[in-house]
């Protein structure tokens, strides 16, 4: 499995730069260095986990986009068909199209790989790369940007699955609260 993963990760990445530039290819990145950071040691197919990192996001991207379904299940739906296209074996795809479903809906029941993957997503909306990825989410829209900055915080505390996920990111809370307060201190909350 993991000569096939590694072999086709050149393509991966580089169709992830072409449907989502350096924001999705640099996000595909953070999330293989939190959950190195995560894993702790613990094993889990590394291979296939690096390509759903690049390819989670991928049904919220042309060509692959589609109205009306959610970009998680649609990256789900899209992943077999293109790893098969690469020779990757089905079940490697399979784990792959798992981990990008559940990248925002997991529980601890879930392969290890997709809380992985689940968790690390969750992380990577902390702390001020969390703020600024926010706000450039919702350009012109501050006050959208402050909602859903403090909707994913309280996402990440309630749905965190691992220890070393909540490890890593108790020190971001308190960094991200101190700078909303700030800026709806300095704002009169008119943003």
């Amino acid at each position: 499995m993991a000569s096939e993963a590694t072999g086709i990760m050149p393509e991966i990445e580089a169709r992830t730069i072409q449907y989502a530039g350096a924001w999705g290819a640099n996000h595909a990145r953070r999330l293989i260095m939190l959950v190195e950071r995560i894993a702790a040691g613990g094993a889990y197919e590394e291979a296939v986990l690096r390509i759903a990192a690049y390819m989670h996001d991928w049904g919220g991207y042309e060509p692959w986009k589609k109205a009306g379904v959610d970009h998680a299940v649609r990256s789900a739906e899209v992943i077999p068909g293109v790893l098969t296209e690469l020779g990757m074996p089905g079940e490697s795809a399979a784990l792959a199209a798992e981990c990008a479903r559940l990248h925002h809906s997991c529980d601890a029941k879930a392969a290890f790989e997709a809380i992985l993957l689940h968790d690390a997503d969750a992380i990577d909306f902390l702390g001020i790369t969390g703020l600024l990825r926010n706000c450039s989410m919702k350009s012109r829209d501050l006050r959208g940007a402050f909602e859903k900055t403090k909707a994913r915080m309280d996402y990440a505390r309630a749905r965190l699955i691992l220890d070393g996920s909540r490890t890593i990111a108790e020190p971001l809370f308190p960094r991200m609260e101190r700078v909303l307060e700030e800026f709806e201190r300095e704002t009169g909350g008119l943003f």
